[in-house]
């Protein structure tokens, strides 16, 4: 890639994160100082918190959209003819780091805050969640100028506004999108080179996304069933504990009225 056309690039997703990071900002400041409940981003909640987590399903999607190309080359080579060349001049060229610095940092960040930041925002006024995250996955999906980037962009585009959606936060699909923009210098190309390997890598990259999403999902479950047999046991708890105090007050009750009547005969012996 010419030097001219990495400057031009580098600057103009750095103008991108200033303007939009600003705008970003604006809205979140006026969003907190009006109450706005509506705000998808004021949704309280939590995914991939683990960096851990965040790094596994990164990578493995990322291994997962390369396998699918690698496949696709492998049978219909011609549709991915232009895409290899398009990418091949970013990931050849890895002596840059100005490019790389632009692939792997500034763009994410400027990607998320204009589609799952501004954008999810003011959609998020007019539409419900799902379709807002389908809206701003579209528009990223087309934003990438490509058939073959717009497909992979827009099943990433789901995910990371699943994340801002169950989180509130961006921060976390920030992270996971520059996981994956890394992890796209990082993949070997000897896990390519013949079907075996590739469907190996395909089927591994699939199962251990299946299985950060499992833990996420089921991990969230088993806690919340945690809580609620604390609750039990300690609702129950609470009815024995009424229960006995109910039974001493009945106690206390009939005793006093025992002796009320015992004090009302030896009156009425005095008397005789």
């Amino acid at each position: 890639m010419p030097v001219n056309t990495v400057v031009m690039l580098f600057l103009y997703a750095l103008l991108c994160l200033i303007i939009f990071g600003w705008w970003y900002l604006v809205i979140k400041n006026n969003s907190s100082n009006n109450n706005e409940s509506k705000n998808i981003t004021s949704k309280k909640g939590s995914l991939l918190k683990n960096a851990g987590l965040i790094i596994v399903f990164g990578y493995s999607f990322q291994l997962f959209i390369d396998s699918i190309l690698n496949l696709v080359k492998k049978v219909a080579p011609k549709l991915i003819q232009e895409y290899d060349e398009n990418i091949g001049s970013l990931l050849n060229n890895k002596t840059s780091v100005i490019l790389m610095l632009t692939v792997i940092i500034i763009t994410p960040i400027a990607e998320e805050l204009i589609f799952r930041g501004v954008i999810t925002t003011y959609s998020n006024k007019l539409f419900p969640p799902k379709t807002v995250i389908i809206i701003s996955s579209v528009l990223f999906a087309i934003y990438h100028g490509n058939i073959v980037q717009g497909v992979y962009a827009f099943i990433a585009g789901i995910i990371l506004g699943i994340i801002v959606a169950k989180t509130g936060k961006i921060l976390p699909a920030i992270m996971l999108h520059v996981v994956i923009n890394l992890s796209a210098y990082l993949v070997p190309d000897i896990l390519f080179k013949n079907i075996i390997t590739l469907l190996f890598t395909l089927v591994g990259s699939a199962s251990l996304m299946f299985l950060v999403i499992y833990i996420i999902k089921y991990g969230t479950i088993w806690s919340k069933q945690t809580d609620i047999t604390t609750d039990i046991s300690d609702s129950k708890n609470g009815n024995k504990k009424t229960d006995a105090a109910d039974n001493k007050t009945n106690k206390n009750n009939v005793s006093k009225k025992n002796n009320n009547i015992n004090n009302r005969n030896k009156r009425k012996n005095v008397n005789k």
